[in-house]
């Protein structure tokens, strides 16, 4: 311990009318304000009475007066520069960090050892309450320029991250995902200058992204464990020096990707539910690369998707490499992003089958032998895509998407084993450019630049059997059917290495409002059903046929009886002739207050198979929703001929998760609490813990995405349902569907699936129109249509009345084109 003393100010708020990088929802100059704390370590003089006096009582009173810190003084200084007009060159936590403790060594250098400066940002991340920059400097002694500070200490803090993660050893633990409070410090002392001198310094956006999705995504057995891999996990994202040559008498590749082994990160983490009696538990980790050595345990999560780009991309390999060194055995595992394409046939089957051969890794398809295991797992999809054929326009319209994939693979083995599945699947490779029945191309390969061969080499030219491979591939940039997918990945700000633009401001680049869409989404239905095209600002219509007795707004007696299945069948093609785009077909109430118990599964089997396999037969080819939380039900439907799964508890029965994986089908994900009883209670109404209906229905919704992706749902396959009317209150009802860009729009980690909205006949629009009678609420059903399409963030209304719906959908595109 040592004699010290110092001075400080606390959390001194700044506004900046400009505001410094970008904000949350990654917007340039947005005001905001910062809170800055300011420490001056003194020297030991500064608190001795002077000399002159003899050391006087009035001096020992007095001390400090003249050879400390007017902290009043400074206090006002430093708002008065900081707030002003932003600085030149002050565009980042550091810079203004640097300039608070410039100033302060200009007017007291005198007096001071040192000046610790803390810089926060509140809100500057979605998921966490602040993000911090931590520096403290040493004077140089006697003098007093800017120059004379030496950084002693450089570090980011990002503050209380909160997720919501599957933890623990127990089985009622691993039941629902837990609230965590995560705290991470990464020493940027070691840094690459390109890494803290970018436009914005450090980029803390991606760095806490990362571990966001990381940890949300994880599912681990203990708190350290979490702790111990995360750590790995962002270190092994922070690249600091590009390509080396390595000695070709080590017998790796002849290009290596270099890390900074000395850059430390400490991670905290703490989970408030697991002691009744305390506020929580705490685990601390401080580690490097250097720790992790080859002993140390591996991830147990190896699929994990890497979910946002690295912070820096290296530079490009210089010209043309022989291929022969990139076909190394010895690889790395990389996150690699390919695009997959159709265009004859049954294309949705097509990629299907693709999804099934990619991971079938043999020596015939990377045309080499091999020891060890080689591996490559499809970690995430993109959405799809139709789209018009480009270069040669007379052939059939392409569905486009992107897999992000983990793999040992080298690149030119990958490429190899794509050509090999293309084969297999039956592709027969015709004109550049033209049709085929398969096209699977490599994007990404981590954030390498590759090169081997050149443009035109055929197959097999350079012995490689690939031909000419480029990384980043050629025809990103120019393609939106290839960007679109890649954005749903990567988020709209990342940049492909070598290249300026982000994918967001490329896409805006191929945008032409003169012209129609250049791509329309789809859902990609089995067949007989054809893929559906998703437009946000004009939603299909599902039009709902309860084979029931006692659904809430539309049972009746006859739907069930012996004679019932020609009336269902006529009630069916009734709802089509309407206008109804899908068929919504259940066999069970799903009122609030309804038992499990009161419908057998053998019962609710019986009302819907029937009328599923009647339709069929009729040559009715329209896409069949199958309406239960039952996996059971779920399964035979599918079977029999439904398109796709409607569930009201969004997978949380038993099962059901992995039917919907197996089957393959798109899914309805709907968010509700506890079953159709348990829903009615306060509790279940309850959502002041997460700061309002809105913002819990979102949290809620982005773990229930997380169990059905980590159960093996494709993102594709997934519709996001808010579940109005389900343990919602009245109010909670209103301020969903007036919230919808808040639910599901840019940052909210929901923005890329469809949605549906299903409110028809609910009690709240009876509420308000103090209309007790379901059947005379088609007003209010009206409305709701009219909210979901101009929000533009449905894709699907889900009605009992199809006409009326589309009439008001009709009527609002014509007015929004005029």
């Amino acid at each position: 311990m040592h004699s010290r003393s110092s001075i400080g100010i606390d959390k001194l708020s700044i506004p900046l009318e400009h505001g410094i990088g970008l904000s949350a929802f990654s917007l340039e100059r947005q005001p905001c304000y910062v809170l800055l704390s300011l420490t001056c370590h003194l020297k030991p003089e500064c608190l001795r009475p002077s000399a002159s006096n003899g050391g006087l009582s009035d001096d020992w009173d007095c001390l400090g007066i003249g050879k400390s810190v007017n902290y009043s003084a400074l206090g006002k200084t430093l708002y008065s520069a900081l707030s002003a007009e932003q600085a030149e060159g002050v565009t980042s936590l550091s810079d203004l960090a640097r300039m608070a403790a410039e100033i302060t060594a200009r007017d007291y250098s005198a007096s001071l050892q040192a000046i610790e400066v803390l810089v926060e940002r509140p809100k500057a991340l979605l998921f966490s309450d602040s993000v911090t920059v931590h520096r403290r400097f040493r004077l140089k002694t006697g003098e007093v320029e800017s120059c004379a500070l030496r950084d002693e200490t450089h570090t980011l803090i990002v503050q209380d991250l909160r997720v919501n993660t599957i933890i623990g050893l127990h089985p009622h633990e691993r039941e629902e995902a837990q609230r965590l409070a995560v705290d991470i410090e990464l020493d940027m002392m070691r840094l690459p200058d390109d890494l803290l001198l970018g436009r914005y310094g450090f980029d803390y956006k991606t760095f806490g992204r990362f571990a966001y999705e990381y940890l949300s995504k994880s599912s681990f057995k203990t708190i350290e464990a979490l702790g111990y891999h995360t750590v790995h996990q962002l270190l092994q994202r922070i690249p600091s020096q590009p390509f080396q040559p390595r000695s070709a008498t080590t017998g790796t590749d002849e290009y290596a990707y270099q890390s900074q082994d000395d850059i430390y990160i400490t991670l905290t983490v703490k989970k408030p539910s697991a002691i009744a009696l305390a506020a929580h538990p705490t685990f601390k980790i401080t580690r490097c690369l250097k720790d992790y050595t080859t002993d140390s345990p591996t991830d147990p999560n190896p699929s994990m998707p890497t979910l946002v780009p690295p912070l820096r991309p290296p530079p490009a390999l210089a010209g043309t490499h022989d291929a022969e060194s990139l076909l190394g055995l010895e690889a790395e595992v990389i996150t690699a992003y390919i695009a997959i394409g159709t265009n004859l046939g049954d294309r949705i089957k097509n990629i299907q089958d693709a999804l099934i051969s990619l991971p079938r890794i043999s020596e015939e398809s990377i045309g080499t032998s091999f020891t060890g295991q080689r591996f490559l797992h499809v970690t995430k999809c993109s959405q799809l895509y139709e789209s018009e054929p480009m270069y040669v326009v007379d052939q059939p319209q392409f569905i486009n998407g992107a897999l992000q994939i983990s793999t040992n693979l080298r690149p030119v083995s990958l490429l190899r084993h794509l050509k090999a599945v293309e084969t297999a699947l039956g592709r027969v490779k015709t004109m550049v450019n033209g049709p085929r029945l398969l096209d699977l191309d490599l994007l990404l390969y981590g954030d390498r630049q590759i090169v081997v061969g050149q443009r035109g080499d055929e197959e097999g030219t350079l012995g490689n059997g690939c031909g000419w491979l480029q990384v980043p591939h050629w025809g990103i940039m120019e393609r939106e059917f290839v960007l679109r997918p890649l954005q749903d990945m990567l988020g709209q700000e990342y940049k492909l290495p070598g290249n300026e633009d982000t994918i967001g401001a490329q896409l805006f680049k191929l945008d032409d409002p003169s012209q129609p869409p250049a791509l329309r989404r789809v859902i990609p239905l089995p067949l007989p059903a054809q893929p559906l095209h998703l437009s946000r600002g004009a939603p299909l219509v599902m039009g709902i046929l309860n084979v029931t007795p006692d659904s809430f707004s539309d049972g009746s007696s006859d739907r069930v009886s012996d004679t019932s299945l020609e009336h269902v069948l006529d009630l069916a093609k009734s709802l089509i002739a309407e206008g109804a785009d899908i068929l919504d077909i259940g066999g069970m109430s799903t009122r609030p207050g309804v038992k499990d118990t009161d419908v057998s599964v053998e019962q609710e089997l019986g009302r819907v198979i029937p009328v599923i396999q009647a339709l069929r037969i009729e040559g009715i080819d329209v896409p069949i929703s199958i309406d239960t939380f039952r996996a059971q039900v779920a399964e035979q439907a599918i079977l029999a001929g439904a398109s796709c799964i409607n569930d009201v508890r969004g997978g949380r029965e038993d099962g059901m998760l992995e039917v919907m994986a197996r089957m393959n089908v798109p899914v309805i994900l709907m968010h509700s609490r506890g079953d159709s009883q348990e829903m009615l209670s306060t509790a279940a109404h309850d959502y002041e813990a997460d700061g309002g209906t809105v913002q819990g229905v979102r949290r809620e919704m982005f773990e229930t995405v997380a169990r059905a992706e980590r159960a093996g749902v494709r993102s594709w396959n997934i519709i996001l349902d808010p579940g109005i009317g389900f343990a919602k209150s009245q109010d909670g009802n209103l301020q969903l569907l007036r919230a919808l860009p808040d639910l599901f729009g840019p940052e909210t980690g929901l923005e890329c699936y469809a949605v549906l909205v299903g409110a028809s006949r609910k009690g709240f629009i009876g509420k308000v129109l103090d209309r007790p009678v379901a059947k005379e609420r088609e007003f209010g059903n009206a409305a709701v249509t009219a909210v979901c399409c101009q929000s533009e963030h449905v894709h699907v209304v889900r009605v009992h009345e199809p006409r009326p719906a589309r009439d008001v959908i009709q009527m609002l595109l014509a007015i929004r084109g005029s």
